[in-house]
């Protein structure tokens, strides 16, 4: 039987499939249970308070600049908007869906201008802009790592708005931010990966190979060997994050080769 352990928001189900037989498995499982209280609806408000919260900071910074010498004390103005660049559908129950529907309570809840744009290839990104060219309010995000290396050449050539996308990179200390993940997430997947395979043998799916999605397949490999030392961990990379049949081929080709639990990161 093989098991798959999908991307965080739900890690709840693996507490199920484990017995704590030692002290580590314990400790790993009332951390778990500490996971689990933010599951369904509370961790729909923890996404939404995250990135309300980054868009708070990003209006504050574009209209008070406390960077500055004089501090700029006018009002908001009535044309600040938020533009949110997702990579896939905005219904595909998963990243996109979720982050989606976080921006649109953020909008209804808060007054906050938000548009959002589905699907947005990384190529086109460059002509997308021109559009927005003019505009001085404008925080665009874009709603996945792939768009790093993008967003870093149009920030530079747009200095009036401000920019920040998904993962771990320094930013240009300008206009141009990161949201950050956390990984301990993936290290708990790892060790309950761990305690679950037969085969001693797991494995990692993620859509495309990315500066932050290495660093959660290395998370997910140090969380299985704190539990076994000697555990195979196979890694993937997709290529792609929105291809159900190009992952379907890479996990019966993991599973083939030993794999007792997958660990999926893709958006479908």
């Amino acid at each position: 039987m093989i098991s798959f352990i999908a991307p965080e928001p739900k890690l709840h189900l693996l507490s199920s499939w484990v017995e704590p037989k030692t002290e580590i498995d314990k400790k790993i499982i009332s951390k778990i249970i500490c996971i689990t209280e933010f599951e369904d609806d509370n961790m729909k408000n923890a996404v939404y308070y995250i990135l309300l919260a980054i868009i708070l900071i990003a209006i504050y910074l574009l209209i008070f600049n406390p960077f500055t010498k004089k501090v700029n004390t006018r009002p908001m103005l009535p044309d600040y908007k938020v533009l949110v660049l997702f990579p896939g559908s905005i219904t595909d129950q998963s990243w996109n869906q979720n982050g989606h529907l976080a921006f649109r309570r953020i909008s209804e809840e808060r007054g906050i201008d938000i548009q959002s744009l589905a699907s947005v290839r990384i190529d086109d990104i460059d002509t997308l802009m021109v559009r927005y060219a003019a505009k001085k309010n404008l925080f665009v995000i874009g709603f996945g790592g792939e768009f790093t290396h993008a967003l870093e050449s149009v920030a530079l050539k747009y200095p009036n708005i401000k920019f920040a996308s998904w993962g771990k990179h320094p930013g240009n200390g300008r206009n141009l931010g990161s949201l950050c993940e956390r990984t301990e997430v993936y290290y708990l997947a790892g060790a309950m990966a761990a305690m679950k395979s037969k085969s001693e043998t797991v494995a990692s799916i993620i859509g495309q190979e990315l500066p932050h999605t290495k660093e959660q397949a290395h998370s997910f490999e140090l969380g299985a060997r704190s539990i076994n030392p000697n555990i195979r961990v196979l890694k993937a990379w997709v290529g792609v994050w929105e291809s159900v049949p190009l992952a379907r081929k890479t996990a019966h080709e993991l599973i083939e080769n030993g794999a007792a639990v997958l660990y999926v990161s893709c958006d479908e």
